[in-house]
């Protein structure tokens, strides 16, 4: 792309004195959030006109919020990068120079990028899976993210702070005021939900803090898929299954080099669940009591889109992919099938984004045709994607067990009688 014109640039008029500035520019609120959901949803970008032009000035009357821009640290053209080779190259197939460069700038954009909350909001309701939280739940989950951002020296917007319920509910409220956030106050206590049509939107803003938390939803995905083995749980598992799950997520994120990875992911283990591994307790006992924050929360979406493209690649049995555009278009129609049955849950999973994105992995593990035993590839694929989804499945139910479980299990207990 344009890094790569900048680099042939250079080499061709001989600059070598050339630095890369990695800039993060953040908003409280996107202007254009609804343009985005349309173009997610397979709908045509509208006509950039004199009319769409007066409207967008018009909508500007409204309260975004603050712009935050951020500079990392500079980095020369042609300096060796951080990320190791074995790392670039399970991030991408391309293990040139500009690739890695790109990788590098990325990743300081990122470690740069602050949080808000929306942005954590936005997680802790969509964790939720559909369901609605009262303010009093909300606080419990994103005041335990906010106190992880502040112990961890995290970078977060002015003014970010979600550590007593008003503060959540101030934050609640400027959300509704955008659409983003639904409110039902007709029964005993007033719940809180992101509507249908705007989970997309929702997932938007979660996406820009995910990379601070990846490690720890690996880590709970993890130790998730060691409690459905037959094994019993020990740090080889652990690090074989997260090591399975980045080679899964290859393309949907960017990692440390492989012993830095492992080593957060065992940290990550270590802090939320001490217990994990010796044996006292078993692990959905522990996922229960100390419900999970992250996995399910941030990788569903993901997973779930993959398994659409699993499913639908089932469908063509041998038959290659020889048009992408036109199943792009048939991935949509299959999940947006897929949501309505609720094999998938996950509204912001039907997006294609999310499915152009899974449709580079099938490529690179050959599964879009070309290659001999093709039935056989796409049905082993089926089934990563079905065991992942089984370890996120698993940490939601442990999510609700926490959260829903009590909330009328004693009155209902009563009328039921023993």
């Amino acid at each position: 792309g344009i890094l790569n014109w900048v680099v042939e640039s250079c080499q061709k008029e001989g600059i070598d004195k050339v630095m890369l500035v990695p800039v993060s520019i953040a908003f409280d609120r996107i202007a254009e959030i609804d343009d985005y959901v349309a173009i997610q949803r397979g709908e045509p970008k509208r006509k950039e006109s004199l009319g769409w032009f007066f409207n967008y000035i018009f909508g500007m009357n409204q309260p975004y919020g603050k712009v935050y821009v951020r500079f990392a640290k500079p980095l020369a053209l042609g300096e060796t990068t951080t990320l190791s080779a074995d790392v670039a190259g399970d991030s991408a197939p391309d293990r040139g120079v500009v690739t890695r460069m790109g990788f590098e700038v990325c990743s300081r954009i990122e470690q740069i990028t602050p949080i808000k909350s929306a942005d954590v909001l936005s997680m802790v309701l969509l964790g939720a899976n559909g369901r609605a939280l009262t303010a009093a739940e909300i606080h419990a989950q994103a005041g335990d993210i906010a106190a992880l951002v502040r112990t961890r020296g995290l970078p977060a917007a002015s003014g970010f702070s979600l550590d007593d319920e008003e503060q959540v509910r101030a934050a609640v409220l400027a959300l509704q005021g955008s659409g983003l956030i639904r409110c039902f106050d007709k029964a005993s206590a007033p719940v809180y939900y992101i509507p249908p049509g705007k989970r997309l939107a929702a997932a938007y803003y979660r996406n820009t803090i995910t990379h601070y938390f990846l490690s720890a939803a690996l880590a709970e995905i993890g130790l998730a898929s060691c409690a459905l083995g037959i094994d019993a749980p020990n740090a080889p598992l652990l690090e074989r299954a997260a090591l399975n799950l980045r080679d899964l997520y290859k393309f949907e994120f960017f990692y440390k080099p492989t012993a830095d990875f492992l080593q957060e992911v065992q940290n990550e283990a270590q802090q939320r669940y001490p217990d994990w591994a010796n044996g006292e307790h078993s692990l959905q006992k522990l996922l229960r009591e100390q419900p999970p924050r992250f996995g399910h929360a941030i990788l569903r979406s993901i997973t779930e889109s993959y398994l659409i493209i699993a499913v639908t690649l089932l469908e063509l049995g041998p038959a290659p992919v020889t048009d992408r555009r036109k199943f792009i278009t048939r991935l949509m129609a299959q999940g947006e099938q897929m949501l309505l049955r609720r094999t998938v849950s996950c509204e912001s999973s039907v997006s294609q984004d999310l499915l152009a994105t899974g449709l580079r992995l099938a490529q690179h593990l050959q599964l879009l045709g070309g290659t001999a035993e093709l039935v056989a590839r796409r049905e082993a694929f089926a089934q990563r994607i079905v065991t992942a989804l089984s370890a996120i499945n698993l940490l939601q139910r442990c999510y609700d067990a926490a959260w829903f479980s009590k909330l009328s299990a004693g009155k209902i207990s009563n009328l039921l009688g023993p």
